[in-house]
């Protein structure tokens, strides 16, 4: 049994940070232009992205609709935000989340306003939610109106995603019960606060005791887990975090011994001390590792040899075809890369296989194309000067060498240089579907963003 109707606040839920901290951004007073840029200011929690690309993709939601309620004060950055990413590859949020409820007031309005307009009942609804009660908590008054509350403290985890399906679906069940139900998931979710539909659930163990700032002193790639030492505290006095805490931007470098962190203490699971979240400090990363996003430049301290370089990341198999100077194009519905045209970047591998069902490498092995009207350098693509290759037939042992990383890189490590060039938007998907386009991309047009950039790497 599944939500007719499923809810997500943004600020700490589904992105990180909240908006109407980001007043270091032009246009933060009337949340105008420029405004943040997706995935590089403002990024997408993993929990979220994971739920939001099932929520897109995946058949057993067709029946499903998808809102957003937020009382942020920064609407208009809020909504194109929405629009810039992407829950999957050239599917933008805003086209996943056809109702949106974003304005200042209570979330009992927006709910009022979901309700009039979807025609589904308050019973028939999840809602996810980083504040519980309080003066700003949201999840105890939407619960009061009958709708199931998830808790999410420390945004939208995959944990949380489901176990909120499994209580519902639970719950769900025992509508008209002459008991009412108690439900405690697998994961951890206890329901409360009320009975049948209009419950907060609340994920045990992951109640946040204060936020400090330390470094991290020891980090273990392999094994995904760490431990941070606090300001002021001694040295072998250290706390413990798990990979999934560590808040990251696709511009920020891969986490390194010595980084200043900003961190959320708690108590794990079973009760012990640990870091809920670890947020890198800008421009502090340890052993030479520059948290900024700017040009490249030389480190002003004692060694004068350490530059500074943006980085980015990408998942697999493409990380390894761009390290092998085969895919030169980024496609993406943002304009991430606006601000570096003519200069050098880092690739990150991200830990997690890209699922394209095996696209690419239909792309890959497709013969050269007989019409050659879209040949590199035609007067009106002028860029394509910038990132085209000789086209060379393909074979499956070819493929395989590409798709995997240059011998002695392994999965988050920085595997190239990368030199950007400048973006254009292509916004006809029949005219990115052009083979030439697709075969530097490594993707098909219908499945590219709008914004192409060429960022071939160096050899």
């Amino acid at each position: 049994r599944l939500p007719s109707l499923v809810v997500f606040d943004l600020d700490n839920t589904i992105w990180t940070p909240e908006l109407y901290t980001l007043r270091h951004i032009g246009g933060y007073h009337n949340a105008g232009s420029p405004g943040p840029i997706a995935g590089k200011d403002v990024w997408l929690l993993n929990g979220a992205f994971d739920a939001l690309y099932e929520l897109a993709t995946h058949p057993r939601w067709r029946d499903t609709a998808v809102a957003v309620a937020s009382r942020t004060n920064k609407g208009n950055w809020a909504r194109r935000l929405l629009c810039d990413f992407e829950a999957a590859p050239g599917v933008s949020l805003a086209e996943v989340v056809p109702f949106q409820e974003i304005f200042t007031g209570s979330k009992e309005a927006h709910f009022a306003n979901l309700r009039e307009k979807s025609g589904i009942e308050y019973s028939d609804m999840l809602f996810f939610d980083d504040s519980r009660d309080g003066r700003f908590g949201n999840c105890e008054p939407v619960a009061e109106l009958g709708v199931l509350s998830a808790h999410t403290p420390r945004g939208l985890r995959p944990e949380c995603w489901r176990g909120a399906l499994e209580a519902f679906a639970a719950l769900a069940d025992k509508k008209g019960a002459d008991q009412p139900a108690e439900v405690v998931t697998g994961d951890g979710w206890v329901a409360s606060q009320g009975a049948g539909m209009g419950r907060i659930l609340d994920f045990t163990g992951t109640s946040a005791d204060s936020s400090a700032r330390g470094r991290v002193a020891k980090w273990n790639e392999d094994s995904n887990y760490g431990f941070v030492t606090l300001d002021g505290e001694s040295k072998s006095k250290q706390v413990f975090f798990h990979a999934s805490a560590f808040i990251s931007s696709p511009f920020q470098a891969p986490l390194k011994v010595g980084q200043a962190v900003e961190v959320e203490l708690g108590k794990d699971a079973r009760g012990r001390p640990a870091c809920l979240k670890v947020a890198p400090l800008a421009g502090n990363a340890g052993n030479g590792e520059s948290q900024e996003k700017g040009a490249a430049a030389s480190s002003g301290g004692a060694d004068d040899s350490v530059v500074n370089l943006p980085c980015f990341s990408m998942n697999m198999p493409f990380a390894g075809l761009v390290a092998h100077g085969f895919k030169t194009l980024e496609t993406r519905n943002s304009t991430v890369f606006t601000g570096l045209e003519g200069k050098k970047v880092l690739l990150h591998v991200g830990r997690r296989t890209y699922p394209d069902g095996g696209k690419h490498r239909q792309i890959l092995l497709q013969p050269p194309p007989s019409d050659d009207s879209f040949a590199p350098g035609r007067a009106s693509r002028e860029w394509t000067r910038e990132w085209a290759r000789e086209w060379a037939q393909l074979d499956e042992v070819q493929v395989g060498e590409l798709t995997s990383l240059p011998k002695g890189f392994k999965r988050g490590q920085v595997v190239a240089l990368l030199e950007v060039g400048e973006t254009v938007l292509v916004p006809n998907a029949a005219e990115r579907s052009d083979p030439w386009i697709e075969r530097h991309a490594c993707a098909s047009g219908d499945a590219m963003g709008r914004c192409v950039t060429p960022a071939p790497a160096e050899t």
